[in-house]
Formats: C-alpha cells, structure tokens, sequence
C-alpha cells in the first residue's frame, strides 16, 4: 500500500507507473516475449519518461483469452484502490493486457474510470479519435490471431487424432511424451499397473467398481498431488477406450480410431469389463458383510440356525481382541485365531490327495479335448454371423453417404448393430481354446489339493465366493465340532465321475463322508 498522503502527491514531479508482463505456455520459449524481455523493455520505457514505476505484475502462462488471471485481477485491484497516485499502465504490447476485444474494451473502460492511461512499449497509444481507432484494430488483431491460431491448434489435433495419436493431456496410467517422432501418449509403468489391477478385478465379476477403487486406493494408487481417486473420475477410468488402445473423441466427431500408442489392457478384457458393467447394475457382495478381519460371518450357524458374527473386544490390559459369536445367543463368544483354526482343519478333510488330483487332471484334459472340438461349429456360426452384421454396416454407411437414408436413422442402425456384434463377440471368447490349458489346470488342481492353506491368502471376497461355494447351506457348530450336510460336487467324491475303477488309486479313505465331524 502507499503511505503518502494522496493530496501531498498531486503536484509530484514524476508519474507513477504499473508494469503488466504476460506470457502464455507456449510463448515463453519467444524471446520477444519472453518475461525478463518484457519486463526490461517497459522498465526501459518507464525510464526514457520520466516514470516511476510503482509495481510490477508478472502474469506466468496464462492465457489472455479471458480475464480471470491471478495477476491481472491482483493489477486491478491495487489500481481501484491506489488510483490517485497511479498515471499508467504499461504493457509490452496491446495483447499483452487481452486477446479479446470485449475483454480489452472493458479493461479501457475502466481504467479510465480510474484516471489511468494505459501505455504500450511497442505500439503508439493516442487519445485521440486516430489513436482510439489504431488501438481498437490492433486489439481485434490480437484477437484474430488468436482465434487463427486455436483454428490451426484444432486442425492439427484433428489430423493427430486421425493419425492414431493422442494429442491430448494423458489420462492415468499414461503420460504425454514423444513416440515416433511425434507427440502422443507413452505408458506411465507406475500408474499402469493400477489400471491393470482395476480390469482384472472387475473382469472376475466378484467385485463392484467401488469394491476395485477402495482396493487400489488401499494399495497406493493415487493422482497428482497425492490426491485419492473419486468415484467420479474412477468411472470415467473403466470405461475409458483409450486403455484398449483406441481415441473416442466426441467434440470432433470421428468416431473411434484405432491409436498407434500401447495399450495398457487387452481389448478382450476392457470389452468383458463393459459387458460385466452393463449387465451387473448391483454390486454382487457387500462391503459391511465382507469384513476381512472376520472371513467367516454368516458361514457358520449354531444348531438353532444363530449366524455368526464378530466384532473386537477390550481385554484387561485395554487391547481389541477379536471374537466371534452368534447374534442372538448369550453366553457364546470365542477367540477369532480358535475357530478360524478349527474352521482350517475342517477344511483339510476335503483335500484330494495327489492320487486322485492325477486321476481328475487326466480326466479333465480328455474332456477339454472333447468341449473344444464340440464348441468348433458354433464358434464358425457365431463367426459367420459377425461378418454378415459387419457387412450390414458397410450397407449403411455406404447408403448414408448416398444420401439413401439420413443421419439420425445411419446412427441408430449401426449403434443396433454395434450391440448385436458386441454380444456376439463376448459369447465367442465363451468358445476359445485355451493356449494354457495345462497351466491353468495345475493351479486349479493344486488348489483343491491345498485348500486350508490356500483360502488363508485370498481376498475377502474371493473367500467368501469360495467358502459358499464349499459349503452351500453353511457350516453348523455345536461348540466343539463343525459339520455341513452339502458339499459341492468336485469335492465330494463319492458323487463325482471316479465310477471307473483304477489299479492305480486306492479310493479307500479318500472321500469325504456326507456328514463329517471334527
């Protein structure tokens, strides 16, 4: 603020002045308007006049295609209130202060208001009829050139986007960089892997997208500055094309383009995320029931049909101890670690010894031989299918383009279309063989063979898909013993197809009984 009296200042020999520097991003690698350029240049300009500069406004990469600039406002506001000891205002040049001639046409109005001339380094500013004209054309200059230039910056996107690359700011999980020779998007390996993580659980079908956000929030996905993932912007993630590798602009109507950066996932997994999104319109488990700290809520029911619950107690030293119990039923409560290692020990009984994991494994692979050469014919149908509807597109298009039929009926025609092909496509993944059949058999028999140490490392939900898989109707507990009256199929052996016999394995004492007690 000044502290001199404001009357003591009127017959002051020296004007005082105020300096305002912008560039723009783009600018700031041109000399001649560089910020130290400018800034020496009005200096020089206040000096040759006699001028005392009063303040300095530096404007750092923001455009002047809007007023709304951090130190213009600043400018104004110091000037509104220091306006009887202010004379001018000097800019390097006109578009220094406006890119816009409404804007720079109420700057002017309004400086003036405030008695203060507004002076530029490189341009002759007359208030005179002459002088008012020049400075009007030379802001619409200003503003053409503007305007020219965000035509050419639009063409060139355009022509980008055609091209395949992404001209746009990176969305998370890649970054902006230079491939080939050109701007486009490269993939940023330590966001990435949180994107991948995101399709693969939500493509298992046993989580809701806000199950997946809260999981990689938990492991440390984050945006600039730190900031946690919304649940706006994580929605915007899973259904965001660009992750499979293609553009889908919608502001310059191309339509999806297939891009020439990396994708981070398989077009195969974004497409099934989006028919699992499409088709799930509720989360399949919920988040309060699935509490990890007590997996096995609800599996297990007294003899009188209490579910059992858990929670954390204080013990006499003021430590939370965890302890299940029945909801309903006094007098029953017990340390989680006892009854999840009774609950383990259980789970040891269903265990297929190696015998038998040979015997399946064997067994399994004939009929997958026998599915895939079952599935072959109508995986051509479904084939020849797609190609007749893709060729009801290229109809369309073509009698689009003759004028045949209009654009809203075009649109709604292949957007039909689209879907049919979409649905058809999820069901032939249904009908692929599987280049890893051996791979994918050893774990899913190594599994079955090690389940008490195995569901120890699961997930929450993926445990308790399984325990319920296990155990349909549940686990009942009298207070010493477990017991269950189902089982599924693939582990209870004397239900499965092991009818033939076999030298090789001795089924005695393999199988599980119907009832079985610890």
């Amino acid at each position: 603020m000044i502290k001199e009296n404001y009357f003591d200042n009127i017959n002051r020999l020296k004007q005082r002045s105020v300096i305002y520097c912008r560039v723009s991003t783009r600018e700031q690698v041109d000399e001649g308007n560089s910020l130290i350029t400018q800034e020496r240049l009005c200096r020089d300009y206040a000096s040759r006049h006699n001028y005392e500069v009063d303040r300095i406004f530096i404007e750092e990469g923001e455009s002047a295609k809007t007023t709304n600039r951090t130190k213009l406002l600043k400018m104004i506001e110091y000037c509104r209130v220091n306006h009887l000891v202010i004379d001018n205002i000097i800019v390097y040049s006109v578009d220094r202060l406006s890119r816009n001639t409404d804007d720079y046409t109420t700057l002017r109005t309004l400086f003036k208001t405030y008695k203060i001339r507004l002076e530029s380094v490189t341009e002759r500013l007359e208030d005179n009829p002459s002088g008012r004209f020049l400075e009007f054309v030379l802001a619409a200059k200003s503003q053409l050139d503007n305007e020219e230039r965000g035509l050419k910056c639009r063409g060139g996107m355009i022509e980008g986007v055609r091209s395949g690359r992404y001209v746009f700011i990176a969305p998370f999980g890649y970054k902006n960089g230079v491939l080939n020779g050109e701007k486009n998007i490269l993939i940023d390996e330590v966001k990435a892997k949180y994107i991948r993580r995101i399709f693969e659980l939500l493509s298992t079908q046993l989580y809701s997208p806000e199950d997946v956000r809260k999981i990689i929030t938990k492991e440390g996905a984050r945006l600039g500055q730190n900031k946690v993932i919304s649940k706006q912007y994580f929605h915007k993630i899973i259904r965001n094309k660009v992750y499979k590798g293609f553009i889908d602009v919608k502001s310059f109507n191309l339509g999806e383009i297939k891009g020439s950066f990396e994708p981070i996932v398989s077009e195969d997994v974004f497409d099934r995320v989006q028919l699992v999104l499409k088709r799930k319109g509720k989360r399949i488990t919920g988040y309060k029931t699935n509490n990890p700290d007590f997996p096995l809520r609800g599996l297990i029911k007294s003899e009188r049909g209490h579910k059992l619950d858990g929670s954390w107690s204080k013990g006499n030293a003021k430590e939370k101890m965890p302890y299940y119990r029945f909801r309903g039923l006094n007098g029953f409560n017990t340390r989680r670690d006892v009854l999840e290692g009774v609950f383990i020990d259980f789970i040891k009984k269903f265990e297929f010894k190696p015998e038998i994991i040979n015997l399946l494994k064997k067994r399994i692979e004939v009929n997958w031989e026998y599915r895939n050469l079952s599935n072959k014919k109508l995986r051509s149908k479904i084939e020849r299918n797609i190609y007749s509807l893709k060729e009801k597109q290229n109809q369309i298009i073509d009698k689009n383009l003759k004028s045949v039929i209009n654009d809203d009926l075009a649109r709604e025609q292949l957007e039909k279309i689209s879907n049919e092909i979409s649905n058809l496509s999820y069901e032939l993944k249904n009908f692929e063989d599987s280049d890893n059949v051996a791979e994918v058999l050893n774990y899913g028999l190594d599994f079955i063979g090690n389940l008490s140490s195995r569901i120890k490392d699961l997930e929450i939900q993926q445990r308790k898909s399984l325990q319920w898989f296990l155990f349909p109707e549940g686990i009942i507990f009298d207070g010493k013993k477990l017991r269950t009256t189902r089982i599924p199929l693939i582990l209870n052996t004397k239900k499965t197809s092991l009818d033939e016999k076999s030298s090789k394995v001795d089924l005695k004492g393999l199988e599980p009984y119907s009832k079985v007690f610890i």
